[in-house]
């Protein structure tokens, strides 16, 4: 069993014993708080709850090793294409380092190439690198990312013999495809400069061997027709020195057209003109129309992802110590049922306005009527005060007045 990220399980004791901490902590207050009531509130909240603090300390332990990603086991993935097969032969040798393209020849080759990749997802691809001699990096696969990383870490410094010979390359380039099904189309693809050291007519025999196999070559041509010489940089980029010979001299590279048009002449082949700006897409649009075939390609995946197991284990502990206590978490999951039910229904209408009594209770209708007259003359008192005051000075004159 493997983890992928071992730091998780290793902090997951400390998990299970702060929740269960927390837990514990928590029933102590709840018992506290019903003892305040009475002895058997006390006696029912000691009894409920004994395992609680355990399983919810068992659930933090299991969905921390959930988090940490367990994989064990195997798994047998069978994958079904429907593609031809295709292997790309790389020079790697000096020569490709000539800077008379965008950048070196060997960055647009490796660019091209790395193009041509994704576009030809779902074919089984394979790589070859050769200098002095040819190395198979990758064999005939489905897997395109892979290529392109072997791509992306090809240099001269990956041949351990300088040079360039083309004849072991498409030798090499044409056992691998002798290894697929004969069922799809066979292509060789070489991304080449064309300067060679070993003879013309052993690379125009192995060409020749290609066209009598029914595998299809294609050769795409980088570097310029006019000489040019070999930058030596350091490992910043700046340039140090040019390629010499054993001599001294300067050495100057340039694109052999006749060497590359007599092997594409021999295998039946076609040529890839290095002016061209798309080069992946004229490959692409070649061998759009060879025949295809359905190839299947199983492979055994081990650490399967496991997660979800103690996930689940973790949410039935939960499940389970919720449905078995009678708590408030349980009647508020029940309002929170009904509630939507009971939200469906109409506001009642507002109870009506009862009229106020017209007698207060104890008090007699004469005292009413009585109450009510007293009411009367106060305002007309106040509406009328000079009149009021009229009547009080009469009522103080004398005798006579009374």
């Amino acid at each position: 069993m493997t983890f992928d990220a071992p730091i998780v399980v290793a902090l997951s004791p400390l998990l299970v014993a702060a929740v269960w901490f927390a837990a514990a902590w928590a029933r102590r207050a709840r018992i506290r708080r019903a003892a305040a009531w009475s002895e058997q509130t006390a006696r029912i909240a000691r009894s409920a709850g004994r395992l609680g603090s355990g399983t919810l300390g068992l659930a933090a332990g299991l969905a921390a090793v959930a988090l940490a990603g367990p994989r064990w086991g195997e798994e047998r993935i069978v994958t079904e294409t429907r593609g031809l097969n295709l292997v790309i032969a790389m020079d790697v040798s000096r020569s490709m380092l000539a800077e008379d393209a965008s950048g070196s020849r060997l960055n647009r080759a490796l660019r091209e190439a790395r193009r041509l990749v994704q576009d030809l997802d779902g074919d089984r691809l394979g790589l070859v690198a050769f200098a002095g001699t040819s190395y198979i990096l990758s064999p005939l696969s489905v897997d395109g990312p892979a290529l392109t990383l072997y791509l992306d870490a090809l240099d001269p410094d990956v041949a351990s013999e300088g040079g360039t010979s083309l004849a072991p390359a498409l030798a090499q380039g044409a056992e691998l495809l002798r290894a697929s099904p004969e069922i799809a189309d066979r292509v060789l693809v070489v991304f080449t400069d064309g300067e060679g050291h070993d003879s013309l007519a052993s690379s125009a025999r192995e060409a020749r061997r290609l066209g009598e196999l029914g595998i299809h070559l294609i050769l795409v041509a980088e570097g310029g027709r006019d000489p040019a010489r070999i930058p030596v940089r350091d490992e910043r980029g700046t340039l140090v020195a040019w390629q010499r010979d054993m001599d001294g001299n300067v050495i100057e590279t340039a694109r052999e057209d006749a060497v590359l048009g007599a092997i594409a002449d021999a295998a039946q082949g076609t040529l890839v003109a290095a002016e061209l700006p798309d080069q992946a897409g004229a490959v692409r649009d070649l061998v759009a129309s060879y025949k295809r075939a359905t190839a299947t390609e199983s492979r055994t995946q081990r650490g399967r992802p496991r997660a979800w197991i103690p996930l689940l284990l973790a949410l039935v502990l939960l499940g389970v110590q919720t449905a078995t206590r009678r708590t408030a978490a349980l009647i508020a999951l029940a309002l929170f049922a009904v509630r939507p039910a009971g939200a469906q229904q109409p506001p009642s209408a507002p109870p009506p306005r009862t009229a106020a009594p017209a007698v207060r209770r104890g008090e007699s209708v004469g005292s009413r009527q009585h109450r009510g007259s007293r009411a009367r003359l106060r305002r007309r008192a106040v509406t009328q005060p000079g009149r009021r005051h009229g009547l009080v000075q009469r009522g103080n004159g004398g005798p006579g007045g009374r």
